[in-house]
């Protein structure tokens, strides 16, 4: 996944995939970042929900915060990193429109919008850090 995408109208274009919304408005996000709360849905006993989760991983050893948080894992080495390797059974879909993807050019970097051809949400693999309070 790359680092960047949108995201529209969630609740009504998963209505037919979850069982509930838990406290997600259908608000439009046409740049998607990390460290926002973006929606996913969760599998739960009695169905899946969609709930807004944190996009990026912080790492449980940077207590002040210093370090970007991981945003992406590859799917080739996500067993053989420490930082997800406990967090595999905990997946999610992160729900999309489309993702941007940028190219170096000679005066900077150029966006590019990837979307489905037939317009219709695409859903991006997701794992989740569980914190027990």
């Amino acid at each position: 996944m790359c680092g960047r995408y949108v995201v529209t109208n969630a609740v009504q274009k998963t209505r037919e995939i979850v069982k509930s919304a838990i406290a997600v408005n259908d608000v439009d996000n046409f740049n998607a970042s990390p460290q926002e709360k973006l929606p996913v849905i969760k599998s739960y006993t009695n169905g899946k929900t969609i709930e807004n989760l944190q996009w990026g991983l912080t790492h449980s050893w940077d207590k002040e915060k210093k370090i970007k948080p991981l945003i992406n894992a590859r799917l080739e080495t996500l067993k053989e990193k420490i930082s997800f390797k406990n967090l595999i059974n905990n997946k999610c879909l992160v729900v999309a429109d489309g993702y941007y993807e940028w190219k170096r050019e000679k005066i900077g970097k150029q966006p590019y919008y990837f979307t489905r051809f037939d317009n219709k949400a695409m859903y991006f693999a997701g794992i989740i850090k569980i914190i027990n309070l």
